[in-house]
Order: structure tokens, then sequence, then C-alpha cells
């Protein structure tokens, strides 16, 4: 609400509306848009002791013990726990990706989440 109350008073009403009214919103918006961005997407750490994912409202952490399988879904990387309850931790993958088979971010993720499971799983 903040950003629209900003945005209407820097659109003005009127004829008297110049170039630099415009550019200043815009480069609000894009500012806006970026930070959004920033803090709106999920990051995934892991260690010796198992993955920490960061959210914009808050961390779990979650031991190697504790999980039993990763999958990719819509929604993201998901950790399938031996509690029964799923965990996204990675990026998603569009249907557009999937229909053309192209690799992204969520599956070298996946790929990586997997292989480190695998690893502390032998031990």
């Amino acid at each position: 609400m903040l950003c629209f109350g900003i945005a209407g008073a820097l659109h003005g009403v009127g004829p008297q509306n110049r170039l630099v009214d415009h550019i200043a919103l815009w480069v609000l918006v894009v500012v806006f848009v970026v930070v959004f961005l920033r803090v709106s997407v999920l990051r995934t750490e892991y260690s010796p002791a198992g993955i920490e994912v960061h959210r914009m409202l808050g961390t779990t952490r979650l031991t190697w013990e504790e999980i039993s399988s990763f999958s990719l879904g819509y929604q993201g990387v998901v950790a399938h726990t031996t509690n029964g309850r799923d965990h996204v931790c990675g990026p998603g993958k569009s249907n557009w990706s999937r229909w053309a088979r192209w690799r992204t971010r969520a599956d070298e993720t996946l790929d990586v989440l997997s292989s480190e499971l695998a690893l502390h799983s032998m031990r």
C-alpha cells in the first residue's frame, strides 16, 4: 500500500506530469521488484550435519538422518523426511521446462542434494 501511495503521489493528476515523475515512478517499481525477489527466494545450504533452508519467514534445519529422499515437484525440490513431513528446499521447475526437457537450477539442486544424501547415508 505504501508503494501505491508513493506511486500515486509521484504520478500526480492532470497535465503537469513531467518525464521526471515517470522516471521516478519506474525506478520505484524496479526497486520494489528487486527487493521482493531477493527476499522471497529461498536459499539452501548443506553441511556435514544436514541442510538449512532459509526462507523469508524463518529457517528450517534438517539432519541427514531425518531425510529419506528428495524429489522434484512443481513447488520445488522437496525433502521427504522419515516422520512423513515434506519440506520444500529448492527452486521449482516450470511445466514448460519439463516439456522441453531443459535442465534448470532445480535439476542442479536436486542432483547436489541427492548426491550429498547418498554420501551421508553410506556412513
